[in-house]
């Protein structure tokens, strides 16, 4: 029987402590106490005693088989042999631990002591950090990785994340601003929810981020921005734009656009500047129509809920326009896909404001981009005011970002059932300004929406714009946008290809077969009352035009404007030099009340 010594347990003490200082197990609850003060000691379990390294950063202890070298700034591991191997040559720490809230991805906060002797930081993933190939990377930040010591950096993070355990600070971040749960994620601060913190995912990001600021007090902005613009409505049409954008999610509201047209004596810029001051720094915050289809796709689920800037579409390409257009109302971008399947699509709820001398309805001649966008083309602050431009251009580089942040305190603390209410009473007002156009309809909702954020904004703000002078601007916009009601404007355009083409009509029993005839026509007969025009010229002529020809013949004939019955836009036309067609017949009695 083996006596009860052979189990005593000899425990070594690194660091060149004295055999004499060797403790066993029975020998601890009396040597502890004289022997600690001697040595520094630290009990990490009832198995080993170890010096507790002196030169540790901010008191963390390294995980057993490591120490630091603070006069050489290095950290070494101890060998199979007993031996002390450099193998980086920096202290190295896992200072924070960060979880994505939305995806419940890791990411590690590292942090090292550069050559000057000072702390820098990074961020990365849980999968750089444990893949030996790919910390290999972090040498372009100035960690002194390499190939040959990339598996020994990456095995003793993992050694330090679990040696440290809860002492590490855990936090949660995300990657989008804009709506997140109960909060509101801004970059530089959290609304109701003061832990939860944006993470920019790229240098990019980062960059436009940024331009999220505060310069200057909320009484300063009211006093020498939004003072001096409330009496022009267009402008503050714009304006108010840029607030409503946080609100499309709260009243289950799709992406809109809206801009500001006409030539560049108009101030199109200056009014985008100062819609942007409601949020940040206009100089980063605005951006040019030179762009793609994937990039505002990918900006507009950045900023989510906040409002996206495009400044003057003539630096965009034509045929782009409408395709960016259709995307961003669509709020959510294309799918993509990848070797391990199919991307995460990016989604937004939020308001493009636009910019350029023409309009972005004139880029896709349908009904589905007019009933998309909300146009100004009035100068908004008048002709001849460049005082007041002047003294704008100063102040907003001076005053900004702060009337954004003071009404999203208001409104993540209001109750919006009320203003839902009032809504939908704004709605029932501005659609009936419509007489019966769908188009109209669907911008009634957005025109509603803004109307019933200026209310909002006089409240949180204590500010005092007189919001009726929004329905006399929305009569006005309908009466001088004919984009708005795009059947009717393709009718106009198609009348006048008829009427300087006439030649092209048998106009009756004398005329002569004409090759390539566009069809039937008595122009010269005061009693006649219609055009007969074969069904593929009508197409060819809405298509080369830029409209959707079937979408733009069906409302003809919801209209009423054609001679055909409801369910078909044809009927069969005995023809002036004989012969039955089925032909696209127009009621030139109705067409002439609006042409």
């Amino acid at each position: 029987m083996k006596s009860n010594s052979n189990q005593n347990e000899k425990i070594t003490i690194k660091n060149n402590i004295k055999k004499e200082d060797v403790l066993t197990t029975n020998d601890l609850p009396q040597k502890l106490e004289q022997t600690s003060s001697k040595l520094n000691l630290v009990v990490n379990n009832t198995n080993a005693i170890l010096p507790k390294n002196e030169d540790d950063i901010k008191g963390n202890n390294l995980p057993y088989g490591y120490k630091y070298d603070k006069k050489k700034n290095v950290l070494q591991r101890e060998t199979r042999e007993g031996e002390w191997k450099i193998f980086f040559r920096s202290h190295l720490s896992v200072k924070s631990i960060y979880i994505n809230s939305e995806t419940n991805k890791t990411n590690y906060e590292l942090a090292w002591i550069d050559h000057r002797g000072k702390e820098r930081t990074t961020i990365q993933s849980a999968n750089v950090c444990s893949n030996s190939r790919k910390i290999v990377e972090l040498a372009d930040l100035g960690l002194q990785i390499t190939s040959s010591n990339s598996k020994e950096v990456v095995e003793y993070i993992d050694e330090y994340k679990h040696h440290a355990g809860n002492e590490i600070d855990v936090k949660y971040f995300i990657e989008r601003l804009g709506y997140h749960k109960k909060s509101f994620v801004m970059p530089h601060e959290t609304i109701n929810k003061k832990d939860l913190i944006f993470m920019p995912n790229s240098e990019g990001d980062k960059q436009y981020t940024e331009g999220f600021s505060k310069n200057g007090t909320l009484e300063e902005w009211k006093k020498n921005i939004f003072d001096r613009v409330k009496k022009y409505p267009y402008a503050m049409m714009f304006l108010m734009s840029s607030f409503a954008s946080v609100l499309l999610e709260k009243f289950n509201m799709k992406p809109f656009i809206v801009e500001i047209s006409g030539n560049t004596s108009l101030g199109k810029t200056i009014s985008m500047e100062v819609a942007s001051t409601v949020w940040g720094d206009p100089k980063t915050l605005i951006e040019k129509w030179n762009t793609t289809m994937t990039a505002v796709g990918r900006r507009a689920g950045l900023l989510r809920n906040l409002p996206l800037f495009l400044d003057d579409t003539k630096n965009g390409v034509e045929k782009m326009i409408h395709s960016i257009v259709y995307q961003f109302t669509q709020g959510v971008e294309k799918t993509r896909g990848n070797l391990t399947g199919t991307q995460t699509a990016q989604t937004w709820s939020n308001i493009m404001l636009s910019t350029g001398e023409k309009k972005i309805t004139e880029f896709g001649h349908n009904a589905g981009v007019a009933g998309r966008v909300l146009t100004i083309n009035k100068a908004p602050f008048g002709r001849n005011n460049s005082e007041l431009v002047d003294l704008l251009e100063f102040d907003m580089c001076e005053y900004y970002g702060t009337a954004g942040i003071a009404f999203l305190e208001w409104l993540m603390n209001e109750e919006i059932a009320i203003w839902k209410e009032r809504y939908k009473l704004l709605i029932e007002e501005y659609s009936k300004m419509a007489n019966g156009n769908n188009v109209i309809k669907r911008l009634s909702k957005n025109m509603a929406l803004i109307h019933i954020t200026s209310l909002m904004v006089n409240e949180a703000l204590q500010v005092d714009f007189e919001d009726s002078l929004l329905y006399d601007l929305w009569k006005e916009m309908i009466e001088t946008n004919k984009e708005i009601d795009k059947p009717r404007q393709a009718m106009e355009d198609l009348y006048e290809q008829c009427l300087m083409n006439k030649t092209q009509f048998v106009y009756g029993p004398e005329c002569l077969e004409i090759k390539g005839a566009w069809g039937d026509w008595e122009y010269n007969n005061s009693k006649c009352n219609r055009i007969a025009m074969y069904p593929s010229k009508v197409k060819e002529l809405l298509e080369n035009m830029g409209y959707d020809a079937n979408t733009i013949i069906n409302e003809w004939n919801n209209k009423g404007w054609l001679k055909a019955s409801e369910k078909r836009t044809t009927i069969a036309v005995r023809l002036i030099l004989g012969g039955v067609k089925k032909m696209i017949v127009i009621d030139t009695d109705i067409i002439k009340q609006f042409i």
